[in-house]
Protein backbone atom coordinates (compact mmCIF):
# COMPACT_ATOMS: atom_id res chain seq x y z
CA UNK A 1 0.00 0.00 0.00
CA UNK A 2 1.07 3.41 -0.83
CA UNK A 3 0.98 6.21 1.51
CA UNK A 4 2.43 10.22 1.29
CA UNK A 5 5.04 10.78 3.02
CA UNK A 6 3.59 14.20 3.96
CA UNK A 7 1.10 11.71 5.85
CA UNK A 8 3.17 9.74 7.88
CA UNK A 9 4.97 10.07 11.11
CA UNK A 10 8.57 11.21 9.35
CA UNK A 11 10.15 10.27 12.04
CA UNK A 12 9.87 6.72 11.09
CA UNK A 13 11.04 6.99 7.51
CA UNK A 14 13.90 8.16 7.12
CA UNK A 15 13.81 8.81 3.50
CA UNK A 16 17.67 8.33 1.49
CA UNK A 17 19.45 10.66 -0.30
CA UNK A 18 19.28 11.03 -3.13
CA UNK A 19 15.50 9.68 -2.93
CA UNK A 20 14.02 12.72 -0.58
CA UNK A 21 13.29 15.02 -3.21
CA UNK A 22 10.64 17.00 -2.05
CA UNK A 23 10.74 20.85 -3.14
CA UNK A 24 13.41 19.75 -6.15
CA UNK A 25 12.43 20.99 -9.62
CA UNK A 26 11.31 19.40 -12.47
CA UNK A 27 13.18 20.59 -15.91
CA UNK A 28 12.86 19.13 -19.57
CA UNK A 29 15.22 18.74 -21.79
CA UNK A 30 14.80 21.97 -22.92
CA UNK A 31 15.68 23.25 -19.39
CA UNK A 32 12.41 24.39 -18.98
CA UNK A 33 10.74 24.34 -15.80
CA UNK A 34 8.00 21.69 -15.72
CA UNK A 35 7.22 22.02 -11.61
CA UNK A 36 7.89 20.83 -8.51
CA UNK A 37 8.20 17.93 -6.50
CA UNK A 38 5.34 18.05 -3.76
CA UNK A 39 5.42 14.72 -2.44
CA UNK A 40 6.47 11.49 -2.28
CA UNK A 41 4.47 8.01 -2.31
CA UNK A 42 6.41 5.57 0.41
CA UNK A 43 5.39 1.77 0.10
CA UNK A 44 5.33 1.30 4.25
CA UNK A 45 5.97 -2.58 3.25
CA UNK A 46 9.04 -2.27 1.54
CA UNK A 47 10.13 1.22 2.06
CA UNK A 48 10.88 2.07 -1.43
CA UNK A 49 9.77 4.90 -3.18
CA UNK A 50 8.92 4.68 -6.53
CA UNK A 51 6.94 7.50 -7.06
CA UNK A 52 6.88 11.69 -6.56
CA UNK A 53 3.73 13.41 -6.39
CA UNK A 54 4.87 16.84 -8.39
CA UNK A 55 2.56 20.22 -9.47
CA UNK A 56 2.71 21.02 -13.13
CA UNK A 57 2.25 23.83 -15.06
CA UNK A 58 0.79 26.90 -13.82
CA UNK A 59 2.09 30.32 -12.67
CA UNK A 60 3.27 31.11 -9.12
CA UNK A 61 1.19 28.12 -7.88
CA UNK A 62 -1.90 28.84 -9.85
CA UNK A 63 -3.74 26.43 -12.41
CA UNK A 64 -0.84 23.47 -11.39
CA UNK A 65 -2.40 19.91 -12.03
CA UNK A 66 -1.14 17.52 -9.41
CA UNK A 67 0.51 14.48 -11.37
CA UNK A 68 2.27 11.27 -10.00
CA UNK A 69 5.40 10.65 -11.91
CA UNK A 70 7.79 7.36 -11.49
CA UNK A 71 10.78 7.26 -9.60
CA UNK A 72 12.23 5.42 -12.81
CA UNK A 73 10.87 8.43 -15.08
CA UNK A 74 13.56 10.77 -13.80
CA UNK A 75 17.24 11.83 -13.16
CA UNK A 76 18.36 13.16 -10.03
CA UNK A 77 20.76 16.20 -9.88
CA UNK A 78 21.68 16.80 -6.59
CA UNK A 79 23.98 19.00 -6.98
CA UNK A 80 20.98 21.36 -8.30
CA UNK A 81 18.31 19.62 -6.83
CA UNK A 82 16.60 19.50 -9.46
CA UNK A 83 15.03 15.90 -11.32
CA UNK A 84 15.56 16.00 -15.53
CA UNK A 85 12.71 14.04 -17.03
CA UNK A 86 12.43 13.37 -20.99
CA UNK A 87 9.15 14.57 -21.33
CA UNK A 88 8.65 18.34 -22.48
CA UNK A 89 6.55 21.18 -20.41
CA UNK A 90 3.77 20.41 -23.55
CA UNK A 91 4.38 16.85 -23.53
CA UNK A 92 3.74 16.80 -19.65
CA UNK A 93 0.27 18.48 -20.01
CA UNK A 94 -1.15 15.32 -20.96
CA UNK A 95 0.38 13.76 -18.15
CA UNK A 96 -2.22 11.71 -15.86
CA UNK A 97 -3.59 13.59 -13.28
CA UNK A 98 -5.40 13.06 -10.31
CA UNK A 99 -7.37 15.70 -7.66
CA UNK A 100 -6.47 15.04 -3.65
CA UNK A 101 -9.46 12.92 -2.83
CA UNK A 102 -9.17 10.67 -6.30
CA UNK A 103 -8.26 6.86 -5.80
CA UNK A 104 -4.95 5.82 -6.81
CA UNK A 105 -5.76 2.59 -8.31
CA UNK A 106 -4.02 0.07 -10.32
CA UNK A 107 -5.56 1.62 -13.73
CA UNK A 108 -4.16 5.04 -12.82
CA UNK A 109 -0.71 3.57 -11.89
CA UNK A 110 -0.55 1.73 -14.96
CA UNK A 111 -1.46 4.74 -17.30
CA UNK A 112 0.93 6.36 -15.23
CA UNK A 113 3.89 3.99 -16.39
CA UNK A 114 2.53 3.69 -19.76
CA UNK A 115 2.82 7.30 -20.45
CA UNK A 116 6.62 7.86 -18.92
CA UNK A 117 7.25 4.17 -21.05
CA UNK A 118 8.35 2.70 -17.39
CA UNK A 119 7.15 -0.65 -15.88
CA UNK A 120 4.52 -0.02 -13.50
CA UNK A 121 5.07 -0.30 -9.34
CA UNK A 122 1.57 -1.30 -8.52
CA UNK A 123 0.77 -1.20 -4.85
CA UNK A 124 -0.79 -3.82 -2.96
CA UNK A 125 -3.93 -1.12 -2.45
CA UNK A 126 -4.84 2.36 -2.52
CA UNK A 127 -2.98 5.06 -1.12
CA UNK A 128 -4.64 6.02 2.24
Amino acid sequence: MLHRLSELEIENYVIPEPQDVRGWDIIDPQDNLVGEVDDLLVDRETGNVPYLVADIGGLFGIGTDTCVIPMQAVAASPDTEELRISKSVDEMKDAPSFEEDDELSDDYFERVATFYGVPAYLPTGAPA
